[in-house]
C-alpha cells in the first residue's frame, strides 16, 4: 500500500530527499507522496525512510485506499532502479518490511516457541543501518 503524508506535516522537507523512488514533493503547505512512485521502500530498505526521518509521529501513514503486495511494490522499485541505472534489487529482511522478522536462528527452527534472548528490536539503530 502506498504511504501518504497527512495534515500533520510540518513542511520540514526531511522526507523528500530520502525517498528512493523520488516520489515526495511539496504541494502547497505540506509534502505529498505520489502513489505511482511509492514503493514503501521495498527493494531498498526494511523501514520506510519518509516515516523514519519525519519529526512528527503518525504523519507518514499507510494509505488504506492503495493496498499493494510486496510483489507489486518490488516490481515498481525494480523498474525505478533500472531506469536510474542502479544495480538490480533483491528482496531480503534488509530490503523489505514484508520480510522483517521472518528469518529465525537455527535454534529457533529446531526448538519451536523458543526466542533468542539476545534478539534486538527491528529498528535502524540496532541494525546499524544508515540512510542512503
Amino acid at each position: 500500500m502506498a504511504t501518504l503524508i497527512n495534515e500533520l506535516c510540518c513542511n520540514c522537507g526531511a522526507c523528500e530527499f530520502v525517498c528512493p523512488g523520488d516520489g515526495i514533493h511539496r504541494d502547497g503547505a505540506i509534502f505529498v507522496i505520489d502513489p505511482a512512485r511509492c514503493t514503501e521502500c521495498v527493494g531498498f530498505h526494511a523501514k520506510q525512510r519518509c516515516s523514519f526521518v519525519c519529526p512528527i509521529d503518525d504523519c507518514c501513514v499507510p494509505d488504506p485506499e492503495r493496498v499493494e503486495s510486496e510483489e507489486v511494490l518490488f516490481e515498481r522499485a525494480s523498474k525505478q532502479a533500472a531506469a536510474a541505472g542502479r544495480e538490480p534489487l533483491i528482496l531480503t529482511e534488509k530490503t523489505s518490511h514484508f520480510r522483517v522478522g521472518t528469518s529465525r536462528s537455527w535454534w529457533e527452527r529446531i526448538l519451536p516457541g523458543q526466542r533468542d534472548a539476545t534478539a534486538q528490536p527491528d529498528n535502524l539503530e540496532s541494525r546499524g543501518e544508515e540512510l542512503s
